[in-house]
């Protein structure tokens, strides 16, 4: 009687198992694999690049992809070309994020999150395919550390880094140029302001330049393609 309730009580916790792990089986293998069979949208798994002059740092998302369902890593590094190297105050020179996101109809929405839970960092992005599957192009949306606000600016992503880099290597020098133009016309006006010998008129027209140029900077990142 005891051996009976004791072969019952095993065969079913034995049971138990097994059963737990072919529905674990069924959901992490048989059910991917089943819809990645059945899914016939663009894939955009591998490495992606974003190399814009004009934010203080290059992206590298790595994507993993799952029929519509996306998954993967982005790690923003330091661009040494940039400028202003003040801006390292306020970010470490490199910091990486999880992605995940959906894709439909070669439109692809993602979001990024600091691996860090102690850290904020919350970025966004909205992609379509463009070409032959090569390029992405679309909004990013981001909070901003330096001004804390959300912020935005157009991105476009490459499959290849060459082509990322060589892109962007006329916009980099225009870039370069405009911050240091800038940097001029405010040590002009800083060396006015300190000795007082400018008329009013003259110094709110400097000042009116050093403006329009920033606006001008600003301008051409959002339309920066």
């Amino acid at each position: 009687m005891i051996e009976a309730i004791g072969i019952g009580v095993v065969s079913g916790v034995l049971s138990s198992v097994l059963i737990l792990l072919l529905a674990t089986l069924i959901r992490r293998v048989f059910i991917p694999w089943f819809r990645s069979l059945i899914y016939s949208g663009v894939d955009v798994s591998g490495e992606w690049h974003c190399i814009d002059p004009f934010m203080a740092q290059e992206i590298t998302i790595n994507l993993n992809q799952d029929a519509d369902s996306v998954s993967g890593t982005a790690t923003f590094t330091w661009n040494r070309d940039y400028p202003d190297e003040s801006i390292l105050d306020d970010f470490e020179a490199v910091r990486t994020f999880n992605v995940s996101g959906k894709i439909r109809d070669r439109f692809l929405q993602v979001m990024l999150t600091h691996v860090d839970r102690k850290r904020i960092g919350v970025n966004s992005y909205l992609l379509e395919v463009c070409g032959d599957g090569r390029t992405m192009k679309g909004l990013f949306t981001f909070y901003s550390v330096r001004s804390h606000e959300l912020d935005y600016i157009y991105h476009t992503l490459y499959r290849d880094r060459k082509t990322a880099v060589r892109i962007a290597e006329p916009m980099r020098e225009q870039k370069r140029k405009t911050y240091l133009e800038r940097m001029e016309l405010k040590e002009k006006l800083r060396d006015i302001e300190e000795l007082d010998d400018m008329p009013d008129d003259d110094e709110a027209s400097l000042q009116d330049e050093l403006d329009l140029d920033g606006d001008e900077e600003l301008m051409s990142s959002r339309d920066n393609d």
